[in-house]
């Protein structure tokens, strides 16, 4: 999120112009710069970045610790999140251009 509205910021753009940008209504957008992630999901984040022009990279890597733990180190307590796997895979989410 905060890539997102860097990349809206530094070009310059209104919420009306990142909205028609992104495909989303303003009112949208400026929840996205407040960020209320709970209206977004994850998928629809990487296609507002493909949408700017960022390239996305997700890697997979064995945890230190059980459990997942995301942005600042909090821990989700799903217990479908807690098998992992011992090798590393990249997995790369882009448009054709």
């Amino acid at each position: 999120m905060r890539h997102i509205n860097h990349i809206i910021e530094r070009r310059g753009l209104t919420q009306v112009e990142a909205a028609s940008l992104l495909g989303i209504n303003q009112p949208k957008v400026s929840a996205l710069k407040r960020g209320r992630l709970t209206e977004f999901s994850i998928g629809r984040l990487m296609r507002f970045l493909v949408a700017l022009g960022q390239e996305v990279d997700i890697e997979v890597r064995p945890a230190s610790q059980p459990g997942l733990r995301v942005g600042g180190g909090q821990r989700l307590k799903e217990r479908r999140f807690r098998r992992r796997t011992q090798s590393s895979t990249r997995s790369r989410y882009a448009t054709a251009k």
